[in-house]
């Protein structure tokens, strides 16, 4: 997101959301990469022709409610073959994969990942879009990144004594004005900067 910010309108595209969201609800708990529940969903979208010679994505359909250790035979495998500027959405669990390209040209795409919000991203999104860069970006991205704390996960505590900063903080709190920058990215936010952080906008 921080290093293509045209991947924005992908990433907040309200048709692919709703998707995602339906796919992921009913999902109560963590599961196995082999569970027909596999809490992640991807959209794919190709930024150049996706075909069989330049490697188009493979897919397994139905893969995802397989014994675990069964293998596809070529004839249940689909490739993904799509003009540039069409989506393939897909479940994580499902057997998929790149093919060779044999042709002289690149194939090009963007894929995203969506998971639940109490999981381990699988893309640190909080180093890779630190404060200070996130806040340039919309609330509703910034929830997808995984900003927002969730059933009690998510919260920070500012790195001083206590009385002196902020205690079990929503992330969102840096974002009420423009936000510090964390250790190592920039200065050194003081006390009063996180304090201040999170007790809203001033007047």
């Amino acid at each position: 997101m921080t290093r293509s910010p045209s991947s924005h309108a992908l990433a907040l595209d309200p048709k692919l959301n709703e998707a995602c969201k339906t796919f992921l609800a009913p999902t109560p708990t963590a599961t196995s990469s082999t569970s027909p529940n596999s809490p992640a969903s991807a959209p794919a979208k190709a930024n150049s022709a996706f075909t069989i010679e330049n490697g188009a994505t493979r897919v397994v359909p139905g893969s995802h409610k397989w014994e675990p250790g069964r293998q596809p035979e070529l004839h249940e495998i689909a490739y993904a073959e799509m003009e540039a500027g069409s989506v393939l959405v897909y479940t994580g669990s499902v057997i998929h994969g790149g093919g060779r390209n044999e042709t002289d040209t690149n194939r090009e795409g963007l894929l995203l990942h969506n998971t639940l919000n109490w999981l381990r991203q699988e893309e640190n999104q909080y180093l890779t879009c630190p404060p200070h860069i996130a806040q340039h970006f919309t609330p509703e991205l910034r929830d997808l990144l995984g900003y927002p704390s969730s059933y009690g996960m998510g919260f920070f505590s500012t790195p001083f004594p206590p009385g002196e900063g902020a205690e079990l903080v929503s992330p969102e709190a840096l974002f009420r004005r423009p936000a510090p920058h964390w250790p190592g990215l920039g200065s050194q936010p003081t006390a009063r900067q996180y304090a201040s952080a999170d007790s809203g906008p001033s007047s």
